[in-house]
C-alpha cells in the first residue's frame, strides 16, 4: 500500500496489487503537503494497542493522524500558525542484539506484567513536524500514558466507592460524610443525612449526632461550598427538605458568618493542592454546566435557599391555619354531643328504647 496527500485536500490510500483506492480521508481546509506512515506497535498485546495510522501535514497548519482502518481522524495537532511543510517519524532506538537476547525471559515477564496494567514497554512514538513560522514541533504519542492514567483512577474510583460503603455499614458516619463529599456521591450523601436527622437525637446535636456536627465544623471551604450547593438543592424538593432544613441549620449555627460570605472568594484564592481536591470533587456537578458553576456565588446559593425556605415556610404556617381550624371544628363537635348526652339523646344503656324513640320520631 501506498499513502499520498493532494492539493484536493484529502489523503488516500492506495493499493499496489490493483492501483485501487482503499481509504480517501478527508478533514484537511488546505492542500495536504505531507504524509507519512506512523510504524505500528511492536506489542500488539497491549490493552492501548493501536492500529495502522498515516499522519498528514497540510496548509492550515494542521497535522493530523488517521485511523486507516476505521477511516476515521484519530487525532488533530495544532501547534503550528503557518503552512506545515515537514514531516517525520523519529526513529525507535536500535537495541543491540546479543543485549537483547540475553534479556528476553526478563523482557518476556515484564511485558506480561504490564499488560495485565495496561502498559507497554515500547518506547514512545515522536513525531516532528518543521512549518513555515519557522519552528520545529515535537509530538509524544501519550495513548498508552493516558490509558494507564484512567485505568488507575477507575480502580482508585472502586476502591473509594467499596470503602464508602463499607462506613455506611458500619454507620461511620464521620468517614461516610466526608468521603461522600470527596467522590462527589449527592444520592449517598442525602442517605446519610437522612439516616441521621430521622434517627434518634443526641442532646445538644443540631443535625441529630454531635459527630456529624463535628464534620460539618472542619469541613474545607470546597467541602463546604459543595455541600451547600447540594442543600440547595434537596431543599427545592418537597421530599427532602426536612433534610436540608437540618443541615442547613447546622451550618448557619456552626460555621461563622464572615467566612461564609467569603467562601466564594477563599475558594479562588486556594493553594494548588486545594484546587485539585477541588478539581475531583466538581468533576460531575449535578445539572450544572461548568459556566454555570463557574459563575455562581454565595448569593445565588442563599438566594436559592431562602426563596424555598419561604415557601417551606408559608407551606407549614398554612397547614398550621387549617390545623386551627380543624381543632375549632372539633371543639364544636364535641360540645354540640356534650348538649345531646345531657338532654338524654344519646344512645347509652338504659336510653337506648329512648334513642330508638327519638330516631322514629324523626322519620315520620
Amino acid at each position: 500500500m501506498v499513502v499520498t496527500g493532494s492539493g484536493d485536500k484529502t489523503v488516500r490510500v492506495w493499493s499496489l496489487s490493483d492501483y485501487s483506492c482503499l481509504r480517501t480521508f478527508e478533514g484537511h481546509v488546505n492542500s495536504v503537503l505531507k504524509v507519512v506512515w506512523l510504524p505500528p506497535p511492536k506489542d500488539s498485546r497491549s490493552k492501548s494497542s493501536r492500529g495502522v495510522q498515516v499522519a498528514s501535514a497540510a496548509g492550515d497548519g494542521l497535522v493530523k493522524v488517521w485511523d486507516a482502518q476505521e477511516g476515521e481522524c484519530a487525532a488533530t495537532l495544532d501547534n503550528h500558525i503557518d503552512r506545515v511543510w515537514a514531516l517525520a517519524v523519529k526513529p525507535s532506538p536500535i537495541t543491540d542484539k546479543a543485549a537483547t537476547k540475553e534479556q528476553s525471559s526478563e523482557d518476556t515477564a515484564m511485558a506480561e506484567g504490564d499488560e495485565e496494567q495496561g502498559a507497554s514497554n515500547e518506547p514512545t512514538l515522536e513525531l516532528v513536524s518543521g512549518s513555515a513560522d519557522s519552528t520545529l514541533t515535537f509530538w509524544n504519542d501519550t495513548t498508552a500514558t493516558t490509558a494507564l492514567e484512567a485505568s488507575t483512577q477507575a480502580t482508585q474510583r472502586v476502591e473509594q466507592d467499596q470503602e464508602l460503603q463499607n462506613h455506611i455499614r458500619s454507620s461511620n458516619y464521620r468517614e461516610a460524610i466526608v468521603l461522600a463529599l470527596q467522590l462527589n456521591h449527592p444520592k449517598r450523601l442525602l442517605d446519610l443525612f437522612s439516616t441521621v436527622v430521622n434517627g434518634p437525637h443526641e442532646a445538644g446535636s443540631f443535625v441529630g449526632k454531635m459527630g456529624v456536627d463535628e464534620v460539618i465544623a472542619s469541613l474545607s471551604d470546597s467541602q463546604l461550598w459543595n455541600l451547600l450547593r447540594r442543600v440547595r438543592d434537596w431543599n427545592a424538593n418537597a421530599r427532602t427538605h426536612n433534610v436540608a432544613q437540618h443541615v442547613l441549620y447546622a451550618v448557619l449555627r456552626l460555621i461563622p458568618r464572615e467566612r461564609l460570605v467569603s467562601l466564594r472568594t477563599r475558594r479562588r484564592k486556594a493553594s494548588a493542592a486545594d484546587e485539585e481536591v477541588e478539581a475531583g470533587l466538581t468533576d460531575a456537578m449535578a445539572q450544572l454546566s461548568t459556566k454555570d458553576q463557574n459563575k455562581e456565588s454565595v448569593k445565588d446559593v442563599v438566594d436559592g435557599l431562602k426563596a424555598y425556605s419561604q415557601r417551606h415556610y408559608d407551606r407549614l404556617d398554612k397547614t398550621a391555619d387549617e390545623r386551627f381550624v380543624l381543632l375549632w371544628a372539633l371543639q364544636q363537635m364535641d360540645s354540640v354531643g356534650g348538649d345531646a348526652v345531657s338532654r338524654g339523646l344519646t344512645v347509652n344503656g338504659d336510653a337506648a328504647d329512648q334513642g330508638d324513640m327519638v330516631m322514629l320520631h324523626g322519620g315520620t
